[in-house]
C-alpha cells in the first residue's frame, strides 16, 4: 500500500497563515484601488459641474433665470445703481430641477455628481464630502454704480469624516459678464494680481519689495524692471525742481528728473553777406548770403539778384 500520511497540524496552520495573508493583500489591494476610482470619480463630476456653471451663468436664458432668483440683482436688469450690493453676496443657482442656495454653507455634492445639502465644513461628512460656494458682487466704476458688471464666483472643497479640508484652487470658477472685464481678468491673474473692480492689483510686485520696512532698512517700493524681468526696488524721494524747471520723469532710483521749463531766449543774428562786383554782360551784381538770420535778426536784401 502507497504512503497516506496526511497533513500535520503544523502544516495546516502555516498554510492557514499563508492563506490568510494572501486574502488580506488582496482585500488591501482591492480597498486601495476603490479609493482611486472613487477619488478620480469625484475629480471628474467637480470638473463636470463646473463646466456645467459656467455654460447655465453664460447663457442668456440661463442668465435670466439667475437674475430672477436673486432679488438683488435686479439692478442689472432695470439699470439702476448696485451701490447696495458692490460686497460679495451669496448666490442663488437654478441647476437640473435644483436650485442650490449659496447662503447655506452645506451646499455640497456626492461622489457621484448629485447634489446634496449636508455638506460639514467642520466635522466632515462622508456621503456629501464636496462643499459648493456660490457669491456674486456688482463690479462698478462710480460711487453711483449705474453701469455694473456682475461677476460670479464659484469654488469648492472637499471634507470628509477624520480629514482635513482640502480647497480646489484649480476648479474655482470666475465668470464676468462683460467679455472685456474676463479678458482682463485673465491678463490679471497671469501677472499674479487680483481684479478688484476693473483695477488689477498686482500683490506680487509689492512682495517683492518691502513698503512696510519689515527689514528695518526703509521702505523701498517696486520702480521698474530689469531686462530680465527682475523688479527693481527702491526708496522713492522725488524732492523738487527749480522754479524754472519742470518735471519730466523718475530715474532708477525714484529721483524726480527736471528739464527747463522755457529755452532761455538767445541773441539775434542777422543776416550777413556780400554784393558782387557789376556784370558787364547782364549789367546786374548778386548778392551772396553767409548767414542766414536767426531769432529775429535782420533779414537778407530781396531780391538777392539787382
Amino acid at each position: 500500500m502507497g504512503n497516506q500520511r496526511g497533513f500535520s497540524l503544523i502544516e495546516v496552520i502555516v498554510a492557514t497563515g499563508i492563506s490568510a495573508l494572501v486574502v488580506l493583500g488582496t482585500s488591501s489591494l482591492f480597498i486601495d484601488s476603490a479609493k482611486v476610482e472613487s477619488a478620480q470619480e469625484r475629480q471628474f463630476w467637480i470638473a463636470a459641474r463646473r463646466m456645467e456653471f459656467q455654460g447655465i451663468i453664460r447663457s442668456p436664458v440661463g442668465w435670466a433665470s439667475i437674475v430672477a432668483i436673486n432679488p438683488g440683482m435686479a439692478c442689472f436688469a432695470a439699470g439702476t445703481s448696485c451701490s447696495a450690493v458692490s460686497a460679495a453676496q451669496p448666490l442663488k443657482l437654478p441647476v437640473d430641477s435644483v436650485t442650490l442656495d449659496g447662503a447655506l454653507n452645506t451646499v455640497g455634492m456626492k461622489n457621484k455628481g448629485d447634489f446634496c445639502n449636508e455638506f460639514d465644513s467642520t466635522n466632515g461628512n462622508s456621503s456629501c464630502p464636496v462643499g459648493i460656494n456660490l457669491n456674486w458682487i456688482a463690479l462698478c466704476d462710480d460711487a453711483n454704480c449705474l453701469h455694473a458688471q456682475p461677476k460670479v464666483m464659484i469654488s469648492f472643497q472637499i471634507k470628509e469624516t477624520g480629514s482635513g479640508v482640502q480647497v480646489l484652487k484649480s476648479y474655482d470658477l470666475i465668470v464676468f459678464k462683460d467679455p472685456k472685464l474676463e479678458s482682463l481678468n485673465e491678463v490679471c491673474v497671469a501677472m499674479g494680481g487680483t481684479l478688484t473692480g476693473t483695477t488689477c492689483d498686482i500683490l506680487s510686485l509689492t512682495k517683492m519689495c518691502d513698503p512696510s520696512n519689515a527689514l528695518g532698512l526703509g521702505a523701498t517700493y517696486p520702480l521698474g524692471f530689469d531686462n530680465t524681468g527682475v523688479v527693481n526696488c527702491g526708496k522713492p524721494s522725488p524732492g523738487t525742481c527749480a522754479g524754472s524747471d519742470v518735471s519730466t520723469g523718475f530715474d532708477g532710483n525714484g529721483g524726480l528728473l527736471c528739464s527747463p521749463a522755457c529755452l532761455t531766449a538767445s541773441s539775434p543774428i542777422n543776416c550777413a553777406g556780400s554784393w558782387s562786383a557789376c556784370n558787364p554782360a547782364t549789367g546786374k551784381k548778386t548778392f551772396t548770403v553767409t548767414q542766414v538770420p536767426q531769432n529775429g535778426g535782420a533779414a537778407c536784401p530781396a531780391p538777392l539778384t539787382q
